[in-house]
């Protein structure tokens, strides 16, 4: 693990590595390899932290009919093993996101609705919550036009002879993108200390 903390005007090149391999923890999660690095951080820096909630502006992933799903969102079935594989190409098909992306086109599978969620979080510039109600792990095919989109992904996208990404979830995925609020937790530092030495 590499990475640089700032305070003021010192910058700190934090490098450390784990005794052995460390299971990854889906995104948003806190896994071992999270809980080394405050670990450190305590430790080095003597920093304090606290969590508080906070209400920000979403988009809700809601579905469009409660009968089914779009054509292109498939249910499979995986053996999934305890934990997270230390690498995506390490986990059988449908026990970690894997995903293909080129311009609006969008392959790959999901192991839970919310891991297409934060996908598309990316593409609109702003946190996408999972109201589905969906379980279980999907395939997923989807193809839209980037410049219907306002987030980053049509600033670096040329345009396409493709549907908007609101035509395509409704065809395609059976899905809809709703604006909304929603509370997260919000990691403030209430403490931090110059680096004690090695």
């Amino acid at each position: 693990m590499e990475g640089s903390f700032r305070e003021l005007d010192e910058v700190f090149v934090v490098a450390a590595k784990a005794a052995g391999p460390v299971l990854l923890a889906r995104q948003g999660e806190a896994g071992p390899m999270n809980q080394m690095v405050q670990s450190l951080l305590a430790d080095r820096f003597r920093l304090r932290v606290r969590w508080e909630s906070r209400n920000f502006p979403v988009y809700a992933l809601r579905r469009t009919t409660t009968d089914g799903v779009g054509k292109n969102l498939k249910r499979i079935q995986a053996d999934c093993p305890d934990g997270y594989p230390e690498t995506v190409n390490a986990a059988p098909v449908g026990c970690a996101v894997k995903i293909s992306i080129n311009g609006g086109r969008l392959l790959g599978v999901v192991p839970r609705i919310a891991d297409l969620a934060n996908i598309f979080a990316g593409f609109m510039g702003r946190n996408v919550v999972d109201e589905t109600g969906l379980v279980g792990r999907f395939e997923v095919s989807l193809a839209f036009n980037p410049k219907s989109v306002d987030g980053p992904l049509a600033q670096i996208s040329r345009p396409e002879d493709l549907p908007s990404l609101a035509d395509a979830l409704r065809d395609d995925l059976g899905l809809k993108l709703e604006s909304a609020r929603h509370d997260f937790p919000v990691l403030i530092i209430e403490h931090v200390e110059q680096p004690t030495e090695n």
